[in-house]
């Protein structure tokens, strides 16, 4: 037997005007024939569109808003409209505690406007290395001692400017130092501590 929400599904496609030839239009035909055709919409799958395609919709016909199931939205489905589709007001749909470091990372580099939205304590340290190399103006947000000696090498790869910020070079990999100096030698001189005190003297003198 079908279940409750099986049944009002097929009286939802049951009583749907179909159009000739609609049966085998992708969710992005369906898209495509929306923006030029508005009154299709009492024919459409809705159901069947993903994040991308409301994205795109909604640019072009924010009107379609009202067809739109928000709470089946996941994160993931929100960081990939919200990259699409930043106007309309629709992220007051958005329940932003489903949002993880991973979601918040990848919504913010894209669109760092949304940034008065985010919980900060849910960026891990690779979070922050990974953000802060892109979008550095997010620093005074920052939770720096949660970054790691790998994710600090990961930082400063990409922005020696917040050598500053570090309090852990110790921690840093030979491997990692290495490539650091090469890159940045200006670095040189945080591995460089007393002589004696410091656990990466001997390999400094192989650079």
């Amino acid at each position: 037997m079908k279940d409750a929400a099986a049944e009002i599904k097929d009286v939802v496609k049951d009583t749907r005007q179909v159009i000739p030839g609609s049966e085998r239009w992708s969710s992005s035909d369906w898209v495509e024939r929306l923006i030029n055709h508005p009154e299709y919409a009492e024919s459409c799958p809705f159901e069947t569109f993903d994040a991308c395609n409301w994205g795109v919709l909604l640019r072009h016909r924010m009107e379609m808003a009202k067809f739109c199931k928000w709470e089946t939205f996941t994160a993931d489905m929100w960081m990939g409209f919200l990259i699409i589709q930043n106007k309309g007001g629709f992220e007051k749909h958005c329940d932003w505690s489903m949002f993880t470091g991973y979601s918040w990372v990848n919504l913010l580099v894209v669109r760092p406007e949304f940034g008065g939205y985010c919980d900060w304590n849910r960026l891990n340290g690779e979070n922050w290395a990974y953000l802060l190399g892109i979008k550095p103006n997010f620093q005074d947000r920052c939770a720096w001692e949660k970054l790691t000696g790998r994710d600090w090498a990961y930082l400063l790869w990409r922005r020696p400017e917040f050598a500053d910020k570090c309090d852990c070079w110790d921690k840093l990999s030979d491997e990692d130092a290495t490539r650091l100096i090469r890159k940045h030698p200006e670095l040189m001189s945080h591995f460089l501590w007393v002589e004696g005190a410091c656990p990466q003297s001997e390999r400094m003198k192989t650079l």
